[in-house]
């Protein structure tokens, strides 16, 4: 006997969906109360008035619970993120922070409020989705437990020191020193301490994003043992893209 609760909702952000069998899908959902839940979208592929999810998609379910898995009786999206969804860059990166997500033991409801908020803002255009995914890393890394330190020093910083774990005034030529500039460093830390806000201030070209990508995922693989399927991704798709304008140059 399958024994039914109804009458259920859940409001939250689609972070990953798999297809099941033929017509089928199963989403997972993280709650606006800091679960990832799963649901049963029945015949999804099969019926055409079924609302069609992407991720993210922000969504409010109707369900009802069986012994296996709860069941949706009906979906109304708040938020499609139109702009995020059809932009293959902004739904890499987004992806990589949902990605984040699934490894948190504990997610607080701010950090559930931390991705509205990016992805509104990345959504209206109004912050970059490379920087969005940097801040995103450091509150991260700060949730779980992880502190950037600083040598006190009187003049700019040059690197961060794995062997020292901290921000380093000097230069070494070990392989546990990763080179980075004061002004991105100096920016590390008022990531660390600001509301996004300061996300629609900030301006950094491609090489700045990139080596200061690069820092934040070498520690969350140092220090967490975590490395993304989905940065991997990125970086195969942005290597993909920069071949297809070196194309264009030489064929101008």
């Amino acid at each position: 006997m399958i024994f039914l609760i109804n009458n259920l909702t859940k409001t939250g952000i689609v972070i990953k969906k798999i297809a099941y069998r033929d017509y089928h899908e199963i989403l997972h959902v993280l709650t606006e109360d800091g679960n990832i839940e799963s649901f049963f979208y029945e015949n999804v592929n099969k019926n055409r008035k079924s609302i069609k999810i992407s991720i993210p998609t922000l969504l409010t379910v109707n369900y009802f619970k069986t012994t296996g898995m709860n069941k949706i009786t009906n979906i109304d999206v708040d938020n499609y993120y139109t702009n995020i969804v059809y932009d293959i860059t902004k739904t890499s990166y987004i992806s990589n922070i949902l990605e984040l997500v699934t490894y948190c033991e504990y997610i607080p409801t701010k950090i559930y409020k931390l991705i509205l908020k990016l992805l509104i803002l990345i959504n209206e255009d109004k912050i970059d989705v490379k920087l969005a995914n940097c801040y995103f890393i450091i509150k991260f890394l700060q949730l779980e437990g992880f502190r950037f330190r600083y040598k006190k020093t009187d003049i700019d910083y040059q690197g961060y020191s794995f062997k020292d774990n901290m921000f380093v005034d000097f230069v070494s030529a070990h392989n546990q020193f990763y080179k980075i500039n004061s002004k991105l460093i100096k920016l590390i830390y008022y990531f660390s301490i600001k509301d996004t806000e300061i996300l629609e201030q900030i301006f950094l070209d491609d090489d700045e994003l990139k080596v200061l990508t690069n820092l934040l995922i070498l520690i969350l693989n140092e220090y967490l043992g975590i490395s993304t399927k989905t940065y991997k991704k990125i970086k195969e798709l942005e290597e993909l893209l920069y071949s297809f304008k070196e194309d264009n140059k030489r064929n101008e």
